[in-house]
C-alpha cells in the first residue's frame, strides 16, 4: 500500500548522507538512568494523540486505546460499510492513540495533527476529513469504582461502527457484540449483555468509519441491567440532532439525557487499557521538562555533522528532530533512552542547506517538551 502523505514530510533519513537508524547522526548522553520505555517506539513525527475531539486524558501508561488509520484515494469507491473501507482503503502508518471514545456529534474539521506538527493529508495533499476508518484496539475492564454485573453494549456513532470483544484479555477469537454498521447520522446502536466483574478483562476492537464530511460521532456505552431491565426505545434510532447538537458545541439533546436516566452513560478513561502488543500510551499526561540552553558546535572538521546541547530540568531522553527547509526531508534522532539533565546529540547535515531543528526530551513518567523550531544555516 502507498505511504500516506502528510504536510511536514515523512520522517526518515533514506536520503541523508551519513544518516544511523531512524536519524542523522548520533546521541551522546548515554550515561545516565535507563528510561522505563522505549522511546523509539512511537516517533513524535509519526504519533497522533487523542484527536477527533475525543476528550479525556491519561496519566497512567497502561490507559488508552491504540488505533490504525485507513484511507481511499481519489480514485476509489465511496464504500457505505466498514469493512470495505478497511480492506480496500491504504493503511497508514501513523500511529494514532486515544485516552477514551466521547466523540459526541461534531463537525470534524480538525484532521488529525502529529505531535510534532503538521497534519495528516489524503493523496490530494489535503488534511484527512472524510472516507477514512479507524480500527481501535484495546482490552475492556470496569472502573476500580463501578459494579459488578451484567453490562448492556451500546453505540451511538456516525458513520458505521462495530464494536467486537473477545472472551478473553488476548484476544484469540472476537465475537461481534454491537452491530452499527452503514452510513448514517448519529445511530443507537444496541448489543447483548456482558457480564463484568472487577477481574474481568476483554480484548476488544472498534471498527468506526467516517464517510461524506461533515458530523462525526463515536461513543461507546453501555448500562447496568437485570432481568427487568427493559429494552431501550431509542437503539436504531439516529439524527444528526437527535442526541447532541453538533452547531452547539455538541451540547446533549433531550434523547441522550433520556439515556442517562435509564442507566446508560459513556464509558471512560477508566474502562481502558492498551494492548501487550502496544506496550505503553505514549500521549500519558506526565511532569513535562523544562528545555534550556539549546546551543549548536559545528563538527565539520571531523565530519559532515552538528553536536546539538541543551538542558532539561529534570532528568529526561534525548533526540533532535530536524527538516530540511529545500528538501522538505525530516530526520528524528534515535534515542539512547537514558535519563540525563544535560544533552549532546549529533544530526547530520549538508553544506549550504538550512534546517529547522526542534529538540525531544520526555520524562520517567512520560512527560514530552518539544522545543519552537530553531533556524540552523550550515556554511
Amino acid at each position: 500500500m502507498r505511504a500516506l502523505k502528510f504536510a511536514s514530510v515523512m520522517a526518515g533519513c533514506l536520503m541523508m548522507t551519513g544518516c544511523t537508524g531512524s536519524g542523522g547522526g548520533g546521541n551522546n548522553s548515554a550515561a545516565g538512568t535507563p528510561a522505563p520505555f522505549d522511546i523509539n517506539m512511537y516517533a513524535v513525527n509519526n504519533t497522533v494523540c487523542n484527536p477527533m475531539g475525543s476528550g479525556g486524558s491519561n496519566t497512567e501508561p497502561t490507559q488508552g486505546l491504540q488505533a490504525n488509520l485507513y484511507y481511499l484515494d481519489a480514485s476509489q469507491p465511496r464504500y457505505t460499510d466498514v469493512a470495505d473501507m478497511i480492506n480496500n482503503g491504504h493503511q497508514s502508518d501513523k500511529n494514532l492513540f486515544f485516552s477514551q471514545l466521547y466523540i459526541p456529534t461534531r463537525l470534524f474539521t480538525e484532521g488529525f495533527p502529529l505531535q510534532s506538527g503538521g497534519m495528516i493529508q489524503d493523496d490530494s495533499g489535503n488534511d484527512l476529513l472524510e472516507y477514512f476508518a479507524l480500527r481501535f484496539t484495546g482490552v475492556l475492564h470496569l472502573g476500580p469504582n463501578e459494579a459488578e454485573g451484567d453490562y448492556q453494549l451500546g453505540l451511538l456513532a456516525d458513520d458505521g461502527a462495530i464494536w467486537s470483544v473477545s472472551s478473553s484479555e488476548t484476544g484469540t477469537d472476537y465475537s461481534v457484540v454491537v452491530n452499527d454498521d452503514g452510513t448514517h447520522p448519529t445511530q443507537m446502536g444496541c448489543g447483548p449483555i456482558v457480564h463484568m466483574t472487577q477481574g474481568t478483562s476483554l480484548a476488544m476492537k472498534i471498527d468506526y468509519y467516517q464517510g461524506p464530511r461533515y458530523e462525526i460521532a463515536l461513543v461507546p456505552i453501555w448500562r447496568l441491567v437485570n432481568s427487568s431491565t427493559p429494552s431501550d426505545p431509542l437503539c436504531g434510532q439516529n439524527g444528526n440532532y437527535l442526541f447532541f447538537d453538533p452547531d452547539n458545541q455538541s451540547v446533549p439533546e433531550p434523547a441522550f439525557n433520556q439515556l442517562l436516566t435509564r442507566g446508560w452513560y459513556p464509558l471512560g478513561v477508566q474502562n481502558f487499557s492498551v494492548t501487550a502488543a502496544s506496550s505503553y500510551n505514549p500521549c500519558t499526561t506526565g511532569t513535562v521538562p523544562v528545555i534550556s540552553g539549546i546551543s549548536f558546535a559545528n563538527g565539520f572538521e571531523t565530519g559532515p555533522f552538528y553536536t546539538v546541547t541543551w538542558t532539561t530540568d529534570i532528568p529526561a531522553t534525548d533526540q533532535v528532530l530536524y527538516t530540511d527547509t529545500g528538501t522538505g526531508i525530516q530526520s528524528l534522532t534515535v534515542s539512547s533512552n537514558m535519563l540525563n539533565t544535560s544533552h549532546s546529540v549529533q544530526i547530520t547535515v549538508e553544506p549550504g542547506h538550512t534546517y529547522s531543528v526542534q529538540v525531544v526530551s520526555v520524562s520517567a513518567d512520560l512527560g514530552k517538551a518539544i522545543s519552537n523550531a530553531i533556524t540552523l544555516v550550515v556554511p
